[in-house]
């Protein structure tokens, strides 16, 4: 998984996509990218190469628990657009290993959004006056 992640934060799709098994299934849903639903090696490219298009995007995982062949991490997820900012949210997305490949991922939402530190002197306003 260490790999796995770090090929991600270095933009690296296809290295990412290595250590996914050819019969893996992906189901992820969440507010800011919809659903997707697929299988083998290409869904997983599709669904990193969606999530990188909106930004440069770094995943630091924040806690992982093994279960059997199982394992659920919970993600903190930063997306860096030039424009706005860095968007982060804490996303929990249970992946299926077998040996050294994921055979699956599966993810429900996400459970937090911080928006960009230029956001955060407007909504502090906002907040102070009430509304």
């Amino acid at each position: 998984m260490t790999a796995y992640f770090s090929a991600i934060n270095a933009g690296d799709i296809s290295g990412a996509v290595e250590f996914v098994s050819p019969d893996a299934t992906v189901s992820i849903r969440d507010a800011l990218h919809g659903t997707l639903e697929g299988s083998g090696p290409e869904a997983f490219a599709a669904w990193l190469d969606q999530a990188m298009s909106s930004g440069a995007v770094t995943v630091v995982p924040l806690s992982a628990e093994r279960r059997d062949e199982s394992v659920s991490v919970e993600l903190a997820v930063s997306v860096f657009r030039p424009a706005s900012g860095a968007v982060t949210m804490l996303q929990q997305i249970d992946y299926t290993i077998d040996g050294d490949r994921i055979t699956a991922a599966r993810a429900f939402g996400v459970r937090h959004v911080r928006l960009p530190a230029v956001m955060t002197p407007i909504l502090g306003e906002d907040t102070r006056r009430g509304a």
